[in-house]
């Protein structure tokens, strides 16, 4: 996730290397350029509910399975006033699928092992979303040749997560989020609750 942000003009991290080799508590993200640092000035957000750590202000990107994202948007500076001090050099929003199911599994060097997927099914007034990832890599020792030392070792990763939304819609008839417009009704969700559970160990 944190590699496809990179790509965005004005996004940047305080670390070169992804968070797949990286340690988490070095991977802040600024907006424009501002302040960047391992803590972080950019609030990121998912469905409402910040990701950053409360301490430092950096993301385990690691938690987040890009197959179970509907959308994302970014705001930078001043736009993302309302979002907090939190939000210094702008915020990263980002929403959860609300319907079907997808499943991703990849390998790659270096005994790298990907599998993550998302789903979504609906139980009349009540809608349950649930998304999991797991990641493995044996990594790679970035110093190489006569400068590499005993506290050089391979930058390994051992990472899984998951997600377990539930929406409670008002009306058996309106989705879990709020419609408008010609011939629909507009309700909002009664209740919303979610719980995320990352567990990450990454090395540098």
């Amino acid at each position: 996730m944190d590699e496809a942000l990179t790509g965005v003009p004005a996004v940047s991290l305080f670390r070169r290397t992804s968070s797949l080799s990286a340690n988490p508590t070095t991977q802040g993200i600024s907006l424009r350029s501002i302040a960047p640092s391992g803590a972080g000035r950019t609030l990121v957000t998912m469905d409402g509910v910040p990701l950053n750590d409360p301490f430092g202000g950096w993301v385990i990107w690691s938690q987040i399975a890009p197959e179970s994202l509907d959308s994302l948007d970014i705001v930078r500076g001043s736009g993302a006033g309302p979002y907090g001090a939190g939000a210094l050099t702008g915020v990263i929003v980002m929403r959860e699928r609300e319907s079907g199911a997808v499943l991703d599994a990849s390998v790659a060097e270096r005994g790298g092992a990907r599998l993550s997927g998302s789903g979504s099914r609906g139980f009349g007034r009540l809608t349950l979303t649930a998304s999991g990832l797991y990641e493995h890599s044996d990594g790679y020792v970035p110093v190489r040749g006569p400068e590499r030392g005993a506290a050089d070792t391979p930058t390994d990763l051992e990472s899984l997560g998951g997600a377990l939304r539930a929406d409670w819609a008002a009306t058996t008839t309106s989705p879990s989020r709020p419609a408008s417009g010609p011939g629909r009704t507009s309700a909002a969700p009664g209740w919303r609750g979610r719980g995320r559970n990352p567990a990450a160990r990454s090395t540098a």
